[in-house]
Order: structure tokens, then C-alpha cells, then sequence
């Protein structure tokens, strides 16, 4: 009897996460086609992917951390990458790499153990 009752809560629980993360993709997609709209970028693959997934406690409780990463153009040539942070369904982030020339790197995915907002762009000049 116990190791059925297990089994459901272990379904439902898994059930639960993967409508939770769903819903969290779509209203990331949703979000960052509106937000390269307005900037007057294209959106590439029209979607995001999950980078990374944690777990963080606000005085709400637990809530999940994802950072979902997405491919955009500025003018329908190139590729740039940018990176969502949500924490369950508020916007923590949105970073968006600004090239200013050819030799531009990828952008670092943000650190979870650095202590500020500023995230480097460029690689060091040797």
C-alpha cells in the first residue's frame, strides 16, 4: 500500500515539474520574441533553451531558477547569443550580447556565485 501511495506522489510531483517547466519555457519564448520585437532584432529557431536549473529560497519559499539561453540577428546576418533569468515567473535578467566589432566573443552565461549584476562581454586583450 505505501510503496503505490510512493508511486503517485512520485508521478505527480514529476507531472507537476514538467507542467511547471512548460509553462515556464512558453512564457520565456513569449518574452523574448516580445523583447527582441522591440529592440528590432529577429528572435532565431523562435525559441529558447534551458541552460541551467536551480532551486532558491525567497520568502515566498522555494521557487525555481532558470536561465534560458536564445539565438538572435540584429540585421538577418550573424548570430548572437542572449540569456532569460527567471525566478518561477519574475524576470531576474535579461542579457543581450552588443557586439562592437568582428572579433566579439559569446557572451558568459551568468555566475551563480558572483556577487554582481555585471556579466563580461568581452575576452581580455592579450
Amino acid at each position: 500500500m505505501t510503496t503505490t501511495l510512493f508511486a503517485l506522489i512520485a508521478l505527480l510531483v514529476i507531472v507537476l515539474f514538467w507542467t511547471d517547466s512548460a509553462r515556464a519555457r512558453e512564457f520565456a519564448t513569449a518574452l523574448v520574441d516580445e523583447l527582441c520585437r522591440r529592440r528590432g532584432l529577429q528572435l532565431l529557431d523562435g525559441t529558447v533553451a534551458l541552460a541551467r536549473l536551480g532551486v532558491r529560497r525567497t520568502p515566498g519559499g522555494l521557487r525555481f531558477r532558470r536561465m534560458f539561453r536564445f539565438d538572435y540577428s540584429a540585421e538577418g546576418v550573424g548570430r548572437q547569443v542572449g540569456y532569460l533569468l527567471l525566478l518561477g515567473t519574475e524576470v531576474e535578467n535579461v542579457i543581450f550580447e552588443t557586439p562592437e566589432d568582428d572579433d566579439q566573443a559569446s557572451p558568459a552565461p551568468p555566475d551563480e556565485a558572483s556577487p554582481s549584476n555585471v556579466v563580461p562581454l568581452r575576452r581580455p586583450k592579450k
